[in-house]
């Protein structure tokens, strides 16, 4: 495992301080990206399919999600006064398509406007033929304005005079004009827009700007150990579009999630607490399998594992039952699901530890009649449909968990570190050292476990366990550097286990080692439900929310959401 330096990107945010500086000099790097972003591009409409439309351009014409086309309707021929020779057409768009599902040879794209009807054979040019405007919050913008004219002449430009005394005091703009494309210039960075005020393009901070303008955090929140820098906050990273879409609705209420990645498809595997359901994920979601566990048993969380390649996909099942872990192992083969292994006395939890995307390591925890989850952590091998342990890939703090955690460099030393949420803090550790924890509002999960102490007395005390979702490991700003991804919740007053969720709102955080320390910040927006299942796959944030019922016969159920992030 290499040493990787791990370089922070300013965020964008919206604002509209102005800031008095002459004139902006963008770097050549972002008008490069500029120039790529918005390279001409052009393609057919194929057919109508419901309320969308398939073009015949995919990924690999450069194709993104978010990508505006205008569909041409042929004008006027362009006449030359001597000679009478047809020079051309004006061109004019009679709609606006916006792309949003890629696949192998077509796309589909859904409409935005419309002044005619859209036909099959219907001409259509990416980012040209579309009414655009920048709105310039520095009041250093207009040579920039003109640069970004010349660069994407095909569009339909306001004047900077005229935009500048139509621009909105505050955005989102609430009346007036609407446009296609809104370039908004800040002290921050550009910000590309659609007609529905949603993000398309975002590019960082102008380097004239960048000594001039401080990007503030906040006062730290965090306890951190003796000697460890504290944590800082306010970072947003981006996604594409501000509101999370849905792709698929679930069956039941799914109390856990998981995903793994396997050919050029995913798989989700998902529990209601007594069934499993294997899906196919691609841009909507396929049931493909179902299963049980050998005997009845409430399902507390399942892992993916993949021990090899080329070798099969297993699914790891947490249960209990009679008063007892159950714990199951699964072999996934032509759409079935098999157990290999039953009544595993271990806890299980799969790890992606050298970083190739795929959860190879399987560890067990012993079961801890007390605190549900024991102090002893042994890697889990199956050969011959028998069980061996060996050492575990690093050493464990005594409250790690196998569930609700994962396994990863996050400082770019080539040390792997461990991170876990536990009693609604998130930690990370190296080792048995703390590194980090976060304040108590990490976690928040469906999923729990209400069950009878064994006790030597004749009195009877319960003990209440929740299973967290496990963070995810990802580069989703592309500087080479893993950030964090965990579930963030409100806890809801009232609770009722199985009928009212004890989580009120949650939100994704997003944990960034930089300067020596951990900095938190978000991504995508508060959601009203809980999540109950999370990953980063494709330049895709995929996860689970779940509504489970209500006191008042409220049926309960959950879908699978899905942000495009923005481009690396």
């Amino acid at each position: 495992m290499g040493i990787r330096r791990c370089l922070l990107r300013k965020p964008l945010f919206l604002s509209a301080v102005i800031v008095c500086l002459s004139s902006i000099t963008v770097p050549a790097a972002v008008i490069d990206q500029i120039a790529e972003d918005f390279r001409p591009l052009s393609g057919y409409v194929v057919k109508s399919v419901g309320d969308e439309y398939i073009i015949d351009l995919d990924k690999s014409h450069g194709l993104s999600t978010g990508d505006l086309f205008s569909v041409l309707a042929a004008g006027e021929d362009i006449v030359h006064p001597v000679t009478g020779k047809v020079l051309g057409t004006l061109e004019k768009a009679k709609a606006i398509l916006q792309a949003t599902r890629l696949k192998q040879g077509y796309s589909f794209a859904r409409l935005l406007s419309k002044t005619a009807e859209i036909k099959a054979g219907d001409p259509i040019r990416r980012f040209e033929n579309l009414p655009a405007v920048m709105w310039d919050y520095t009041a250093a913008g207009k040579t920039f304005s003109a640069q970004l004219q010349a660069l994407l002449s095909g569009l339909d430009w306001q004047t900077y005079e005229s935009a500048q005394r139509s621009r909105p005091e505050k955005l989102p703009p609430v009346s007036g004009k609407t446009y296609a494309l809104m370039f908004i210039l800040t002290e921050n960075g550009l910000e590309v827009r659609g007609p529905d005020f949603l993000i398309i393009h975002q590019y960082d901070l102008p380097g004239s700007l960048s000594a001039a303008v401080k990007i503030p955090f906040t006062v730290p929140q965090a306890k951190s150990p003796a000697g460890m820098p504290e944590e800082k906050r306010d970072i947003r990273f981006r996604t594409v579009f501000k509101e999370a879409r849905t792709i698929g609705n679930l069956p039941g209420v799914t109390l856990m999630s998981d995903f793994v990645k396997r050919g050029a498809r995913i798989l989700m595997a998902t529990t209601d607490g007594s069934q499993i359901y294997i899906f196919a994920v691609t841009d909507k979601v396929d049931i493909i399998a179902k299963g049980d566990t050998p005997v009845p048993a409430q399902i507390l969380a399942l892992k993916w594992w993949l021990p090899a390649e080329g070798e099969p996909v297993y699914l790891t099942v947490v249960a209990w039952h009679d008063r007892q872990l159950a714990s199951t192992i699964f072999k996934f083969s032509d759409g079935h699901l098999s157990p290999v292994k039953i009544d595993s006395p271990r806890i299980l939890g799969t790890f992606d530890v050298d970083g190739d995307g795929r959860p190879e390591t399987l560890l067990g925890q012993t079961f801890d009649g007390e605190e549900f989850f024991g102090a002893n952590i042994r890697k889990v091998i199956l050969k011959g449909g028998k069980i061996k342990t060996a050492r575990p890939p690093i050493s464990f703090p005594r409250r790690f968990t196998v569930l609700g955690s994962q396994i990863a460099d996050l400082t770019g030393d080539g040390k792997l570190e461990s991170v876990f949420i536990r009693s609604g803090i998130l930690y990370v550790y190296r080792g048995k050292t703390q590194v980090y924890a976060s304040p108590k509002e990490m976690g928040g999960t469906i999923s729990v476990l209400t069950y009878e102490k064994e006790l030597l007395t004749k009195d009877i005390m319960t003990q209440t366990v929740a299973f967290e979702i496990s963070p995810v490991t990802e580069d989703i700003d592309g500087d080479g550097c893993l950030e964090v991804i965990a579930v963030s919740s409100h806890k809801a007053i009232f609770t009722a286990p199985g009928i009212t969720p004890n989580v009120k709102k949650t939100r994704l955080v997003v944990l960034k080692y930089q300067d020596g320390g951990f900095t938190k910040g978000e991504l995508g927006e508060e959601i009203e439900k809980p999540i109950q299942g999370l990953t980063v796959s494709d330049d895709r944030l995929l996860f689970v929310i779940s509504e489970p019922g209500s006191l008042v016969g409220k049926k309960g159920g959950s879908h699978l959401l899905g942000y495009p992030l923005a481009k690396r």
